[in-house]
């Protein structure tokens, strides 16, 4: 829940903007798998503390990045 709420507002914004497609695609995918990993890694088989905070860093890194091309993109209309 920590990052989820935001990818999902970025990700909304992010397609609004007209990204290219394949980026867009490899961008839900490995968020997808950084998602699952991470609950895999927290809830069911406990994995040492870096396994962890990877899972959660590479969804949160893809967050920040949807972040700033929607920033940039809406800095064209100023």
């Amino acid at each position: 829940m920590e990052n989820i709420l935001p990818y999902f507002t970025m990700a909304l914004l992010y397609i609004c903007t007209n990204p290219n497609p394949t980026v867009a695609c490899i961008l839900f995918r490995v968020v997808t798998i950084a998602r699952i990993l991470h609950t895999l890694v927290y809830a069911f088989y406990p994995v040492p503390q870096p396994s962890h905070i990877i899972a959660f860093g590479v969804a949160f890194a893809i967050t920040i990045y949807m972040a700033c091309a929607v920033a940039l993109d809406m800095l064209a209309y100023i």
